[in-house]
C-alpha cells in the first residue's frame, strides 16, 4: 500500500483581504489570470472541464479556455467527444483553475452553450497544422487497435491539409460556459484559506466568504 499522508507543504503565498475584493468575479478571474500567465511556469489557461450524463454519472477532464469575456468561457473540442454528448444531454458544467505556483484555485459554474460554426471555425483555423491534422484524424474517445493505425490516419490527415488548408472536421465546435457561481481559493497558513463565493442575483452578484 502506497502511504501519502506525510505528502504535505505549508500554504504562504498569499491572502484574500476584505477590502480586496472586487464587486465583479470576471474582474477578480483576469486579474487571477493575468497573474498566472507571468509566474505560472506550465499551462495557466489548463482547467478541469466537468460535466454529467443525463444519469448524473459525472467525468472529468482538462481543457485550455481560449477566450474569456463577460462571464462567458470558451473551450472547443470534439462535438462527438464524451464532453460533447453529455453537453448536449446535460447542458451544465464547472471549471476548475488550479495554479499551485500561486497557490490558487478558482472554480467556475454555469450553463454551457454550443457556439456558432463561424467561431468555431475562426479558432479552428489558427491552430497550428499539426494539431488541426490529429483533430482531423481522431474519432476522439473510440477505440483503435494501435498507436500505428492512429499514426496512419494522422499522415493521411496531414496530407489532406496540405491538399486543402482550410477544412474542418464535421464534428468540430466551441462551447461557452456563462457562469452563475464563482469560488476563488487562496491557500493560506495552518489551512485557514481564504474562499470567496459569488453567486448571480437578479440584477447584481451576491459575495459571501466561505469557511475552509
Amino acid at each position: 500500500m502506497l502511504t501519502l499522508g506525510d505528502e504535505r507543504r505549508e500554504y504562504l503565498a498569499g491572502a484574500l483581504d476584505d477590502h480586496y475584493l472586487p464587486e465583479q468575479p470576471d474582474e477578480f478571474f483576469k486579474y487571477w489570470m493575468e497573474e498566472a500567465l507571468k509566474k505560472e511556469p506550465y499551462d495557466p489557461t489548463a482547467c478541469v472541464l466537468s460535466t454529467a450524463n443525463e444519469n448524473s454519472v459525472p467525468s472529468s477532464r482538462v481543457v485550455l479556455l481560449k477566450h474569456y469575456q463577460q462571464n462567458e468561457y470558451w473551450f472547443f473540442g470534439n462535438r462527438e467527444s464524451r464532453k460533447g454528448k453529455e453537453l448536449q444531454a446535460n447542458p451544465v458544467a464547472s471549471l476548475l483553475f488550479y495554479w499551485p505556483k500561486l497557490i490558487r484555485q478558482v472554480r467556475i459554474e454555469g450553463r454551457v452553450e454550443e457556439l456558432d460554426f463561424e467561431k468555431a471555425k475562426e479558432y479552428f483555423l489558427t491552430r497550428p497544422e499539426e494539431a488541426r491534422a490529429a483533430s482531423l484524424a481522431s474519432d476522439q474517445g473510440k477505440e483503435i487497435e494501435s498507436r500505428s493505425d492512429l499514426e496512419k490516419k494522422y499522415n493521411i490527415a496531414l496530407k489532406e491539409l496540405h491538399n486543402h488548408p482550410n477544412v474542418i472536421p464535421k464534428s468540430w465546435t466551441g462551447w461557452k460556459l456563462k457562469a452563475n457561481v464563482y469560488e476563488f481559493w487562496q491557500g493560506r497558513e495552518a489551512r485557514l484559506h481564504d474562499r470567496i463565493m459569488y453567486r448571480k442575483g437578479e440584477s447584481n452578484w451576491i459575495r459571501k466568504r466561505l469557511q475552509p
